[in-house]
């Protein structure tokens, strides 16, 4: 999911086309259950290139239109509390 950037179709249809078998054999439910848990789990670790304020959103949108970032550009909502 992207929120940045909307998915570009042709690669979107590749994807759900090679996604097709799991489907079949497993639901939806239990494919996005299995995701889940092996994310929080830590087996599956998302790439970040940066994280950027909410305030400079049009810029996170640009970079991600250019193709060229490795990963995901964050957006921060809120600066981490200070203990």
């Amino acid at each position: 999911m992207s929120l940045v950037a909307r998915p570009d179709p042709v690669r979107a249809s590749k994807n759900a086309d090679s996604r097709r078998g799991d489907l079949r054999q497993s639901g939806a439910e239990d494919l996005a259950r299995d995701r889940a848990t092996d994310f929080a789990a830590g087996k599956i670790q998302p790439t970040v290139s940066r994280f950027l304020p909410l305030s400079q959103a049009i810029a996170a949108k640009q970079q991600a239109a250019t193709k060229h970032t490795r990963g995901k550009v964050g957006l921060r909502i809120a600066d981490e509390p200070k203990s």
